[in-house]
Order: structure tokens, then C-alpha cells, then sequence
């Protein structure tokens, strides 16, 4: 997987405060090549580390940021699925 700078994507998410970027990392991968059908038609993945939950939500919900790419990519996608994670808890 590789991480995308923070000189891209990830510069224009400040907390609500504007001071402080809360996405720690970006990474994306090339088309899926797996000879397991296991992944429902889905060829790429984007893994967004956030700081925290409370910066989490924002994100999902808030940020000016983030709708403008869910705005752009919205027409380019079939389906997506997103999926919460915190580091360590299973």
C-alpha cells in the first residue's frame, strides 16, 4: 500500500479549529489481483488514518473537505463500503 504525502490529500483536513491536521495518513493501492472472489466487486481501497474518533466523525459528517471529494467522486463510483477500525482492538 502506499502512503500519499502530506503535501496532497491529507493538507486540507484541519480540525474544526482550523489549526491542527487530524488525518495522520493516506494510502491508497492499485486494482485489486486477487484469485480470490471474495472482495464483491470491489478493486481499490483507500485506508485514511484519523487521530481520534471525535475527528473521525467530523470527517464522516462535516468536514468541507471531504464532501467536496464525496461530491467529486460520487458520479465516478458504483458502490462503496467504508469501514471504522481502531488501531489494536479486535
Amino acid at each position: 500500500m502506499k502512503q500519499v504525502s502530506s503535501s496532497g490529500p491529507v493538507r486540507n483536513y484541519l480540525t474544526m479549529d482550523g489549526i491542527k491536521m487530524y488525518v495522520k495518513a493516506f494510502y491508497s493501492n492499485s486494482r485489486d489481483a486477487s484469485l480470490i472472489s471474495w472482495q464483491n466487486g470491489f478493486m481499490h481501497q483507500f485506508v485514511v488514518e484519523i487521530e481520534n474518533s471525535a475527528d473521525c466523525d467530523y470527517y464522516s459528517a462535516h468536514d468541507s473537505a471531504h464532501q467536496v471529494v464525496i461530491a467529486a467522486l460520487t458520479p465516478l463510483i458504483n458502490k462503496v463500503q467504508i469501514v471504522d477500525v481502531t488501531n489494536g482492538e479486535f
